[in-house]
């Protein structure tokens, strides 16, 4: 397997990832009985709640704390992996940080939560 370091493509792929990591904890809160969430009626408190969640779920996967086996330490780095149609496959790593998003993303994430929420509602 090759491994390239393309931060260009990176930081594209580290933005679709946390667009659809914020748009799972979104649906999550949106369905869930025990919080009051409306993907319709979004409170500032609701969107602070939302960003809050989304940043320390995705900052886990870059933690510099270290996860120690025996001796070692290992520090998460995403990356991402493409398949060629011949099975050659690429790792894209990058040092760019997912947790960074901007609000324009939850926004996007946000509308996309709302869009496969209301796809997968019964019609009446």
């Amino acid at each position: 397997m090759d491994v390239k370091q393309d931060e260009e493509l990176f930081v594209e792929l580290g933005k679709e990832l946390a667009t659809r990591f914020i748009e799972a904890m979104a649906r999550i809160l949106h369905e869930s009985q025990l919080v009051d969430f409306d993907l319709d009626a979004i409170s500032q408190r609701q969107k602070d709640l939302l960003q809050d969640l989304s940043f320390f779920g995705i900052i886990e996967f870059e933690a510099r704390d270290g996860l120690f086996v025996g001796p070692r330490r290992f520090d998460p780095q995403p990356a991402f992996k493409s398949r060629l149609a011949n099975g050659a496959e690429t790792l894209c790593i990058g040092n760019a940080q997912i947790h960074a998003f901007e609000d324009d993303q939850l926004w996007a994430a946000i509308e996309r939560a709302r869009r496969s929420t209301r796809a997968s509602e019964p019609s009446n």
